[in-house]
């Protein structure tokens, strides 16, 4: 439901996911023919090309969506933001705009569905 309801306002939108969802049927192939930006977590080379991509995408117009913590949190208590994409907002002077999910740590835990 929360995917669909930030396409209702991002409608021209890019999200961020992980590369693992790529695997993930029909997941994954929506991923890649909508030309959303892979995230490879823990390769420094990639992180920097996806978000030279992501710099790309907001020059051309579209919305980045992020979820700026990085990961689901095993709490629910909100995790320090990674600061990419924050940066580039900043250089480029585009609005960032704050959203929140609440509950995933019980909708969708770290240790899978059950």
């Amino acid at each position: 439901f929360s995917a669909w309801a930030l396409t209702r306002h991002c409608w021209e939108g890019k999200f961020v996911y992980k590369s693992s969802l790529k695997k993930v049927p029909l997941f994954g192939w929506l991923f890649i023919l909508a030309g959303d930006l892979a995230v490879e977590r823990g390769d420094k080379t990639k992180i920097v090309a996806m978000l030279d991509q992501a710099r790309d995408e907001l020059n051309a117009g579209y919305n980045v969506v992020v979820f700026p913590e990085g990961t689901r949190s095993p709490s629910g208590i909100m995790q320090d933001f990674k600061p990419g994409f924050f940066g580039i907002c900043a250089e480029l002077g585009c609005p960032a705009i704050p959203a929140v999910m609440v509950g995933t740590e019980r909708a969708w835990p770290l240790s899978g569905m059950k």
